[in-house]
């Protein structure tokens, strides 16, 4: 009976941020746009990422995409999905001071920028056509 245990817990893909109650899918729902911040460099934009949830998906990459590939939906959520889910490719893309790998983002002189939730439909059909899923 315990070796059965032990094959079922080595056998099974839980992953589970130890101490902090987080799973890929809880960590999903807990991601925000907030997590991301931009900088604006001579060569284009440069995002920068944040937060527990965040930090966990992006360890998780493989596991975390149907997520995040869903989270494309959600006005709060699409931004940072985004930018993990380009993060995990590691392939070159189109960036600019005013675009992001698809994403146009307009970095206001306080540092806020501002972005338009309606490109998250054309993200999405970007991911979904690459990857499909979610």
């Amino acid at each position: 009976m315990r070796s059965l245990i032990i094959a079922t817990l080595f056998c099974t893909p839980v992953l589970f941020a130890q101490g902090h109650g987080l799973t890929v899918e809880s960590a999903a729902l807990e991601i925000r746009n907030a997590d991301v911040t931009w900088d604006g460099t001579l060569i284009g934009l440069v995002p920068s990422t944040q937060g527990q949830a965040v930090n966990f998906l992006s360890e998780h990459p493989s596991e975390a995409r149907s997520h995040l590939i869903a989270a494309l939906k959600d006005p709060k959520r699409f931004v940072v999905a985004h930018v993990l889910l380009t993060f995990s490719e590691k392939a070159k893309f189109e960036f600019s001071a005013s675009r992001w790998n698809r994403l146009n983002v307009v970095l206001r002189a306080n540092g806020t920028a501002e972005i338009d939730p309606e490109q998250r439909h054309d993200l999405y059909n970007f991911w979904q056509a690459k990857y499909g899923g979610a």
